[in-house]
């Protein structure tokens, strides 16, 4: 069963939203982190209906005197993290409700001394076949079929190596945010 994993972050702290997460997610565990910071974790199967986030932080920012940050770290892969000292800047960042690469690369403008440790262990195990099949696949402008014909590899070998490097990283490259955090932290 996958779990997934959201940070709130409440400003004024409010017992009536910490109230409103326990109603609305009967299922979930939630784990008050600071007065600010509320962490929840929860199985998506346990619900009839996925979740709606930006529904749930449009509610919030309306109907209460808050203001509120969502970050999901659904996607992140966690053992690599120091979890807390990323979440404590969600609270220096705007207001607004942030997938995991968004907020990665949001710190990685505003706070890149706390990307450092996730960059490290990143590169230790990608290895340097995942880093340069990375990078072909950026040179190649995202373009799988050039990328794996310039590494000299069938296609479904280079898709192979990008779902390892999605994995890894919790960084879907794909997506054009997450392959220019990773690109530039490998082409420096």
């Amino acid at each position: 069963m996958e779990k997934r994993v959201m940070y709130a972050f409440i400003n004024p702290p409010d017992t009536a939203i910490n109230a409103l997460f326990e109603g609305l997610f009967e299922h979930a565990k939630l784990d008050i982190l600071t007065p600010h910071i509320i962490r929840f974790k929860y199985a998506p199967e346990t619900y009839d209906e996925p979740i709606d986030f930006l529904t749930f932080y449009q509610l919030i920012k309306t109907d209460f005197d808050v203001k509120i940050s969502l970050l999901d770290m659904s996607q992140s892969n966690q053992d690599y993290m120091d979890v807390h000292s990323i979440v404590k800047h969600l609270q220096t960042l705007p207001y607004r409700s942030y997938e995991f690469t968004d907020f990665i690369s949001v710190l990685q403008h505003k706070h890149p001394e706390t990307l450092l440790p996730m960059k490290t262990h990143i590169i230790k195990r990608l290895g340097q076949e995942l880093i340069d099949t990375l990078l072909a696949f950026a040179d190649a402008n995202m373009n799988a079929s050039i990328a794996a014909k310039n590494l000299y590899l069938h296609r479904n070998s280079l898709n192979y190596r990008l779902d390892k490097i999605n994995e890894i990283t919790g960084l879907d490259i794909r997506q054009f945010n997450a392959l220019s955090i990773l690109y530039c932290w490998f082409k420096n």
